[in-house]
């Protein structure tokens, strides 16, 4: 099978449009990352930054990054349309995530919640027009190199905010939260989170910092361990390292529990996909298991003590979503709406949720079993559809992608990763990017 060009190699044309596509919409996500944290329905919240210090320090309102992301998409939409066409992926493929959010807008006009809705419904479109951009225009331009890049300058920045907080820093920025005006209308459950002493960086809360390495960390370590060979092989090994044991701090900082666990898996992948023998194979990924294990069972022993109420929680909060799916099978109660399901279907013991906690069962309860099956079905369609053509080959950004998109859909069973635009947008932008890479190529 003919695998795809790497696509950290060499341009065989000029592409300035293109090159300046990717710089732009590298900056976007790259930025996103940094200031986009915030769950859409949270963003009422978050006041437009008035000084210099306050920009730099405090997150953005999302209507920035929707404002930015227009022009992005209509540039992109106009380098598409210059640039030379590929292989197309299966119809399906491209016509499930225009299902789900035709879906999605039809359940709008049923909601119950229309605050909700008008918050939610922009953050849906939006990622299904990253997909597009990544299937459409990121596959096709001739040198992305600069796209790679400041994502993994985003990604570094998500980093350094972490050791920043985890060695000193985020005693300020609690005070920092806790002194802003309106800090007395955040909700109850996120302001006893940022009590703790686990690390967020530049995210809404640990377990979506854990989704943003998860995701990440693969594509970056493997970016830097490019960029690293013009000053030879040591450096490029020093700054793959690098990355990866500073997102392992980072993760383990976070606190993440499930986090943690899909590490652990996606580990055990990269070993069962590995050229070394099958006993030493079996023998690494015997070792990890048991390392990791036993690892995790010291780490949060006085939680599992205490009964894991996270995860009794979100047991609550999924068997809300069931009911309220099947109370409305076929439109469901309207995007983002799910908080207004809760309310009435809650224990009376258990806190307030603005989410499920489960991307996929927050499409059943938001919009019906169509929804959630359109979503499924796109999602994990793509992600095997890809594991078919590529048997576990590919370049080693693909492969980097690929583990990474693994991760990170993987967490949306537990965690509300869809409603995030700082780690949502480069999902759905890396996944459409990779589904072009193999659709350009032969079956096995």
């Amino acid at each position: 099978m003919r695998r795809p060009t790497p696509i950290p190699s060499a341009p065989t044309t000029s592409d300035p449009a293109g090159t300046a596509f990717a710089c732009i919409f590298g900056l976007l996500l790259g930025v996103g990352l940094l200031k986009f944290g915030n769950p859409v329905l949270l963003d009422r919240l978050v006041d437009m930054p008035r000084t210099l210090d306050e920009w730099r320090a405090f997150a953005w309102p999302l209507r920035l990054a929707f404002l930015a992301l227009v022009p992005v998409a209509f540039f992109g939409l106009w380098v598409g349309l210059r640039l030379p066409s590929r292989p197309v992926a299966p119809r399906l493929l491209l016509a499930l995530p225009l299902v789900w959010l035709a879906w999605q807008t039809l359940a709008a006009s049923q909601t119950i919640d229309p605050a909700a809705t008008r918050s939610v419904l922009p953050q849906l479109g939006a990622t299904v027009v990253c997909f597009f951009l990544g299937y459409g225009v990121l596959s096709r331009v001739a040198e992305p190199r600069v796209f790679w890049l400041c994502l993994t300058f985003g990604l570094v920045g998500v980093l350094g905010m972490a050791f920043e907080q985890r060695f000193g820093g985020l005693e300020a920025t609690r005070r920092m939260i806790l002194e802003q005006p309106n800090a007395a209308a955040l909700p109850p459950e996120y302001l006893a989170r940022i009590q703790s002493d686990r690390v967020f960086s530049t995210l809404v809360y640990p377990n979506a910092l854990a989704g943003a390495l998860l995701l990440l960390v693969p594509v970056g370590a493997t970016v830097a361990w490019h960029f690293g060979h013009r000053w030879g092989q040591p450096a490029a090994r020093a700054l793959g390292a690098g990355v990866i044991l500073a997102g392992i701090a980072a993760l383990i900082w976070s606190g993440s529990k499930a986090g943690w666990l899909i590490a652990m898996g996606l580990g055990v992948v990269i070993l069962c996909h590995s050229s070394l023998s099958q006993r030493f194979k079996l023998t690494l990924v015997v070792g990890l298991m048991v390392t990791g294990l036993a690892g995790f069972a010291w780490a949060y022993a006085e939680k599992l003590r205490g009964g894991a109420t996270s995860v009794a929680a979100r047991f609550d909060y999924w068997e809300a979503a069931l009911e309220g799916a099947v109370e409305r099978p076929l439109v469901g109660h309207g995007p983002g709406a799910f908080k207004r399901v809760y309310s009435r279907l809650k224990r009376p013991e258990s806190e307030m949720a603005q989410l499920a906690h489960n991307d996929y069962l927050q499409q059943a309860t938001d919009s019906g079993w169509p929804g959630f099956l359109a979503y499924l079905g796109w999602i994990w369609g793509v992600i095997g559809y890809i594991y078919r053509k590529s048997s576990g080959n590919g370049t080693p950004i693909e492969r980097a992608v690929g583990l990474g998109l693994l991760g990170w859909f993987t967490q949306g069973w537990v965690e509300f990763g869809l409603y995030l635009p700082a780690t949502a947008w480069c999902a759905f932008t890396l996944l459409g990017w990779l589904l072009a890479q193999w659709s350009s190529t032969r079956p096995p």
